[in-house]
């Protein structure tokens, strides 16, 4: 089998085969929604799932229910999640912003949620019985299973002729579909809840993915958070809770972009620099080369590529010439290529050199 290998930066494929992904769309976030969004979406928008103000219910909260949940909201649908676990209210309503949740193994609220939806969109895995799901369907409802488990599901015929009701799957969608969807995911800031694995993690995260061990970084999250905040409040510190954010994939700290793939320059600055008036004189020199050098910890050999730029700031050697204005375009080109650096880690040993002399 022909492979182009895990690491290519650039392959050639036909026109016909390659999706754009919107500037706005984080790739590694972005990614997940070419099988989870457009398997969600695609049965959605064909079954007419898609009417403001109607009533969807998401059945499981896994990777296409997250998804799911999102797409809805976004159609203007009230979203309902449907879940065995009550521990996943939180994150449906708070995180993900559906508009209520259903305990399906309590018995008063099933009931009370009965005939109450327009649509229903399964995305259990497991097998389990679809009657359940059929009785919370109005007249005219539509329930679609994208799910896929493993065996045969029990598909009972009375309440489809009794409440006209249909149930369908997805086709899961072409290239034109896949567009479609991931330019309406840009447009209202869908991305998928991931979480990223070094290479070298792989084995533990099969190992985690079979136990079902993939969803409790939020329970850590908020037990970190509290630890935190019982700290503060023992030291009489207090916090502005106009500064704070919390829930947060990444964050902005002094320029940079922290996330859990490491540390990165604030792609705003660095479009300032990028945008950087080419202006012939000392002090504007001198700024340029204090914002890009306050990066150069993202750049391969900074030092030599500016070299002909900070040679001008020695006394009486400021000539600006065609040498300058390459290195002054180059440095911004530089700009835009800076790399993310990986936290350390610290169960490792560190190996520390140094360039300075006579110590």
């Amino acid at each position: 089998m022909k492979t182009y290998g895990g690491y290519s930066d650039i392959i050639v494929v036909d026109q016909n085969y390659v999706l754009r992904i919107p500037d706005n769309m984080p790739l590694d976030a972005g990614a997940p929604l070419l099988c989870a969004g457009i398997t969600v979406y695609s049965p959605m928008v064909y079954y007419g799932m898609n009417q403001p103000g109607k009533h969807l219910g998401v059945a499981g909260l896994g990777g296409l229910g997250h998804v799911a949940v999102k797409i809805g909201k976004a159609f203007g649908l009230k979203v309902t999640v449907i879940s065995t676990s009550p521990k996943k209210e939180s994150e449906a309503i708070d995180r993900l912003g559906a508009d209520s949740f259903l305990v399906s193994t309590d018995p008063a609220k099933f009931k009370a949620a009965i005939g109450t939806m327009d649509y229903i969109i399964d995305t259990i895995a497991a097998v389990h019985a679809l009657a359940p799901l059929l009785s919370l369907l109005n007249v005219n409802g539509k329930l679609v299973t994208v799910g896929l488990p493993e065996r045969p599901l029990e598909l009972p015929i009375f309440p489809l002729v009794i409440g006209r009701r249909l149930i369908g799957g997805s086709n899961v969608g072409g290239i034109k579909e896949t567009q479609e969807m991931l330019d309406f995911c840009s447009k209202h800031n869908i991305t998928a809840d991931i979480e990223l694995i070094r290479i070298d993690e792989l084995n533990k995260a099969m190992e985690r993915l079979a136990k079902s061990d993939v969803s409790k970084s939020m329970e850590k999250h908020k037990e970190h958070l509290k630890i935190a905040l019982s700290i503060l409040k023992q030291n009489q510190l207090y916090v502005k809770r106009s500064k704070c954010e919390f829930r947060k994939t990444k964050l902005e700290y002094l320029g940079h972009i922290i996330s859990a793939t490491g540390v990165s320059a604030n792609q705003r600055k660095i479009q300032g620099m990028q945008n950087w008036p080419t202006r012939r004189t000392i002090k504007a020199l001198r700024g340029f080369l204090g914002l890009t050098g306050y990066y150069r910890k993202f750049m391969k050999s900074y030092v030599i590529i500016s070299k002909p730029l900070t040679e001008l700031l020695k006394k009486n050697c400021f000539d600006w010439g065609e040498a300058a204005d390459t290195t002054f375009e180059a440095l911004k080109m530089t700009m835009t290529t800076t790399h993310v650096l990986a936290l350390p880690d610290f169960s490792q040993i560190f190996t520390v050199d140094t360039d300075a002399c006579n110590v």
